[in-house]
C-alpha cells in the first residue's frame, strides 16, 4: 500500500536478500493497517485507505495535510524554570509514511533478537559481531522518533476541524454549453463554495464543416489559407489533381474565427478560383474543463453550472474531498523504554 520492501535502505535499511524479501513483506502487511488504525481510529483509518491514489498518496487535502511532513508551533505548554514561567509547544511530524518505516522497522528487527529453531528458540550468535543489546539498538531509537511523528498527527488532527469537500475530479461536459471562451469561470450551484475551473472552448464561430464548390485551378496539394466571408483564420488542407482541387478538409490548428454558415471562401494559392463553402461552425462549446480552486464544502455528484452569465455548461463533482476529522478515535501510545 504505502510502504514497500525496497523502501527499507539508508537509515531503515534491512537486510533485504532473497530469502528476507518475503518476511518483511509479511510485517508491512500485518502491520501497516494496524498501526493507521491506531493512529487515526478505524473508520477514519477506511477513508484514509480508501482516498489514496494510484501512486499511494491522498487525494483529499484533509488526509493530505496529515500525510506529509510538517512543523507548527501549538501554543506555549508553561513551566516553572528559575524562578520564570516559560514554555514551548510544537508539532513536528516525518509524515506518515516515514512514521510506518520506523514502526515496520521496529517490528521487524525486535523480531530477529530471537530465532526460532527445531531446537527451540536461540539467539543468533555472529562470528564476527557482537548482537547489539537492547540498549544500542537502533529499532527503539526507530520507534520513538515515530511515536513523535505519531503524536503531532494525532495532535494536529484534534486541534483542526477542516471544512473539507473540496472537489478532486469532475466529469466534463454533462452539458457542453455555449458561448464560451477559453479562460477561467467559477462553479455554481452544489452544496459548497469558491470552485473554479479553466476552460478550453472552441472558438465562436470556428469552422465546423465545409464543402468544396469549385476545384479552380493551378492548384497543388498543401495548406493553405481562405479569403473572404465574415470571418479570419481559417486554413484548409486541400489534394489537388492536374491543378484542380479535389478534395478540402479544415486544417486542425487553424479553424479561425466569426465565420457564419453559408460564407463563400476562396483558397488563396493557385489562380484563386477554387471555393468552398461554411456548412457548420462551432459557438463556443466546451471542449474540457480542469480545476484551478477546488473549493469546499462540496458533495459527491453534485451538479454544477460553469458561469458564462448563462449557465449552459454542466459538470459533475465525480469524487470530493474527504477525511473528516471529526471521525478521530485513534489511541494513544507511548515512547520504548528506551530514550
Amino acid at each position: 500500500m504505502i510502504v514497500q520492501v525496497t523502501d527499507f535502505t539508508g537509515k531503515y535499511e534491512l537486510h533485504t536478500g532473497m530469502y528476507a524479501q518475503g518476511n518483511i513483506q509479511a510485517y508491512i502487511d500485518k502491520y501497516e493497517v494496524r498501526y493507521l488504525r491506531q493512529l487515526l481510529g478505524v473508520e477514519l483509518c477506511n477513508d484514509f485507505i480508501a482516498d489514496l491514489n494510484i501512486q499511494s498518496i491522498p487525494r483529499s487535502a484533509n488526509f493530505l495535510d496529515i500525510y506529509n511532513p510538517f512543523a507548527y508551533d501549538s501554543g506555549y505548554n508553561f513551566y516553572l524554570f528559575n524562578g520564570i514561567y516559560e514554555g514551548t509547544g510544537q508539532l513536528l511530524s516525518d509524515g506518515i509514511k516515514e512514521m510506518l518505516l520506523g514502526f515496520i522497522y521496529f517490528e521487524y528487527a525486535k523480531d530477529l533478537v530471537n530465532q526460532m529453531t527445531p531446537f527451540g528458540n536461540v539467539k543468533p550468535k555472529s562470528e564476527n559481531s557482537d548482537v547489539a543489546n537492547t540498549l544500542f539498538s537502533m529499532m527503539y531509537a526507530r520507534y520513538n522518533e515515530a511515536i513523535t511523528t505519531y503524536r503531532a498527527i494525532q495532535h494536529y488532527v484534534m486541534m483542526n476541524n477542516p471544512i473539507g469537500g473540496e472537489i478532486i475530479s469532475i466529469v466534463n461536459q454533462l452539458q457542453a454549453g455555449l458561448n464560451y471562451t477559453t479562460g477561467a469561470y467559477a462553479l455554481l450551484g452544489g452544496t459548497g463554495s469558491g470552485a473554479t475551473v479553466n476552460v478550453i472552448a472552441k472558438e465562436i464561430g470556428a469552422a465546423r464543416t465545409i464543402s468544396l464548390i469549385g476545384g479552380g485551378t493551378g492548384y497543388v496539394s498543401g495548406t493553405f489559407p481562405v479569403i473572404g466571408g465574415t470571418g479570419f483564420g481559417l486554413s484548409v488542407n486541400i489534394l489537388a489533381n492536374a491543378g484542380v482541387v479535389v478534395s478540402v478538409q479544415i486544417n486542425g490548428q487553424n479553424e479561425g474565427i466569426s465565420y457564419t454558415i453559408g460564407d463563400v471562401l476562396t483558397i488563396d494559392s493557385g489562380n484563386q478560383d477554387a471555393t468552398i463553402s461554411i456548412d457548420d461552425v462551432w459557438q463556443g462549446q466546451i471542449l474540457s474543463v480542469t480545476m484551478i480552486n477546488r473549493g469546499q464544502g462540496y458533495t459527491l455528484n453534485d451538479l454544477l453550472a460553469i458561469d458564462n452569465g448563462n449557465q449552459l455548461a454542466l459538470v459533475r463533482a465525480s469524487y470530493v474531498g474527504v477525511g473528516n476529522y471529526r471521525k478521530f478515535k485513534g489511541i494513544k501510545k507511548s515512547t520504548a523504554y528506551w530514550l
